[in-house]
């Protein structure tokens, strides 16, 4: 096939009874190739000509949907996916099972036309965005509009899907920054699509979120217990900021760095505030999150249990020591046995070239 053939990406929801329903779809010039779900080529879609005639048969991905477990009857659902090569002269296409047809319907001849009206930046990075929109002349057919941001070429975020209106306010203040950041508006008649680009605009860089998810705000944690503290900072547009640019700090001094997971004993009672950092790799901005914590206060039965522990620990490090220093000793005392036989050995044995006369 023609490198530069171009695709419909044709998909939707099939019902026990082949009841089915279309979702909106749209050109697309590259295709991903799956395993076929269908290997009895029981389903199948012809696209036909002006006359009625079969052009090219593609045979669909059915997929069938599991169910809700509570629900113990119901009909079933498979999801239905198929890429049709988009042939010029192609006027319908016909989703079959077997010789029994389930849905028809017409390609426009001509893809939707669109024209960006209005994209200018407001305050609080919120951007008024108009286009309008207009079907092929011979159907008439209710378009669909989808909206994405993107920052960089390569990298898109969804703004907003199957709108049939042509405005929209897009608010940019929690997704990355760019110094020639898009807007991309498709329009779709449910099978052939357009889509257009907005000229290129500043978008300012944000602050990474950052949070610390434990110890929870004004919580009192029991003392003599290590006190753990977790935390994250994600970047404008959801991607996790790893953990090496993460700094923490306790009562104002520093305590840790490099990690999002600590375990901190011997924290001592009274209110203590611990400080989450992160400065962003991508932007290179900071931004920090704090909290508030109280270690309780010890009754006298946790006192006593704590010096019990600490003397059973003092004991078994002196025992420890002993045995160690016991067994320093014994090796001490070998290895200078070693070395005197192996002197004694040299001092006995002859010289190299001397004989007994």
């Amino acid at each position: 096939m023609d490198s530069n053939t171009k695709f419909i990406r044709f998909s939707g929801v099939l019902i026990e009874g082949m009841e089915f329903f279309r979702s909106p779809g749209w050109e697309v010039s590259q295709i991903r190739l799956k395993e076929d779900d269908d290997p009895n080529g029981r389903y199948k879609i012809d696209l036909l000509d002006e006359e009625n005639q079969v052009i090219t048969t593609v045979h669909p991905s059915v997929t069938l949907v599991p169910g809700c477990a509570a629900v113990q009857r119901g009909p079933r659902v498979a999801s239905v996916t198929a890429y049709l090569p988009l042939v010029q002269h192609a006027r319908q296409v016909v989703l079959r099972n077997s010789d029994r047809e389930i849905y028809r319907e017409t390609i426009s001849g001509q893809p939707p036309e669109i024209r960006i009206t209005c994209c200018e930046m407001g305050k609080g990075d919120k951007v008024k965005l108009k286009w309008e929109g207009r079907a092929a002349s011979e159907d008439k057919k209710e378009l669909r509009y989808s909206v994405a941001y993107i920052p960089v070429e390569g990298t898109a975020f969804t703004i907003a899907v199957q709108k049939t209106d042509s405005e929209m306010v897009v608010d940019l203040s929690n997704l990355p920054g760019s110094k020639r950041a898009k807007i991309a508006v498709m329009a779709s008649d449910g099978l052939r699509s357009s889509h257009l680009l907005s000229e290129p605009f500043e978008v300012a860089h944000h602050k990474p979120t950052v949070d610390i998810i434990e110890p929870e705000d004004s919580c009192c944690l029991p003392a003599f217990q290590p006190v753990t503290f977790r935390g994250i900072s994600i970047e404008p547009g959801g991607k996790r900021i790893d953990d090496e640019h993460l700094s923490w700090t306790l009562d104002g001094k520093p305590l840790a760095q490099g990690s999002a997971l600590l375990a901190v004993p011997d924290v001592t009672p009274g209110k203590h505030e611990i400080q989450l950092e992160c400065k962003s790799p991508d932007s290179g901005l900071t931004n920090s999150f704090k909290c508030f914590f109280e270690v309780a206060e010890p009754n006298e039965e946790q006192r006593r249990c704590m010096k019990l522990l600490q003397r059973v620990a003092s004991s078994r490090l002196k025992k420890l020591g002993h045995a160690n220093s016991d067994s320093t000793k014994t090796e001490i005392r070998a290895r200078t046995e070693r070395s005197g036989r192996q002197r004694r050995r040299d001092r006995t044995r002859p010289e190299k070239g001397s004989s007994s006369k």
